[in-house]
């Protein structure tokens, strides 16, 4: 099905030996309508896809993200999780400081 609509993207099938790992970066005061749309699209499983296998994580820099709007958001993974992912997602966030440097580090490896 993915290969007929995406016919240069490789595709795994379930059954394979590990899904593709997303790991989404929430930091605090990120927009909650972002995160979602990430949360939407690899951390639900589909099984009307065959071709669907994803493993997601949601990474903080600690265990607990206040989202803009004041929503606390328990994450479960810490910064570690972002160099085994295949994919970093980053919502968009109001503010984003490059200035944290675990988070830098995290991102560049």
């Amino acid at each position: 099905m993915l290969e007929t609509i995406l016919p240069n993207v490789p595709v795994r099938h379930r059954g394979a030996a590990m899904g593709h790992k997303v790991a989404a970066l929430v930091i605090d005061d990120a927009n909650p309508f972002e995160f979602a749309v990430a949360a939407e699209v690899f951390g639900i499983e589909r099984p009307e896809i065959p071709e669907w296998d994803y493993e997601f994580e949601l990474v903080a820099s600690g265990r607990r993200v206040t989202l803009h709007g004041g929503a606390q958001l328990h994450t479960t993974a810490d910064l570690d999780a972002l160099t085994t992912a295949d994919t970093v997602v980053v919502p968009a966030g109001n503010v984003f400081s490059p200035n944290d440097p675990d988070i830098v580090a995290a991102v560049a490896a």
